[in-house]
């Protein structure tokens, strides 16, 4: 009787272990993503103060801390295209020239001559903010128009936030095409 009852449980385990569901795997992080254009205006001071204006679109996915920025110029042509991870940054560009860095903004200032804050682009695209606002990297974000669900659809970035006399002054704006 002994061995019929140990044989039973043990079955009765098997059946309920089998029964058993495992335990639940996090879903990975969900992929953002943006496709728009761009048009960024850099005013350098001086007594007749120099504009540079660039326009174009991009793709820019984000998924955790890491993002990739594609730049195209306004006929569609790979400009750049930028890996921003944990740990370092590249910039690919369309002569086939790499840059790396510590980070995405100390990069693109390599690159450029000026930072964009690409860690904090996500957050800017993602905001619900009706009010205009100062991020930490001391650009004044304000989101013009928005899409129907209250995403954003035009962004009107400024840097420095406060602008100040003698120094250089970067305007960007951002018209998100896909919402």
């Amino acid at each position: 009787m002994r061995r019929g009852r140990r044989i039973a449980l043990a079955g009765l385990a098997a059946l309920v272990a089998a029964c058993a569901s495992p335990p639940p795997v996090p879903a990975p992080a969900a992929i953002d993503h943006w496709q728009g254009r761009f048009s960024l205006v850099l005013t350098e001071p001086g007594v007749e103060r120099q504009q540079e204006k660039v326009q174009g679109r991009f793709d820019l996915r984000a998924h955790g801390e890491r993002r990739s920025l594609v730049v195209f110029s306004p006929f569609g042509q790979t400009l750049a295209e930028l890996e921003d991870r944990p740990g370092g940054a590249r910039l690919t560009t369309s002569d086939g020239d790499v840059l790396e860095a510590g980070t995405a903004e100390d990069l693109l200032e390599q690159a450029l001559g000026w930072r964009l804050p690409v860690g904090e682009l996500p957050n800017w695209l993602g905001t619900r903010t009706t009010e205009p606002v100062v991020a930490d990297s001391d650009w004044r974000v304000e989101v013009t128009r928005r899409f129907e669900d209250g995403r954003p659809r035009i962004i009107d970035a400024r840097w420095p936030a406060t602008p100040r006399v003698g120094s250089r002054e970067l305007q960007v704006r951002i018209v998100v095409d896909s919402p």
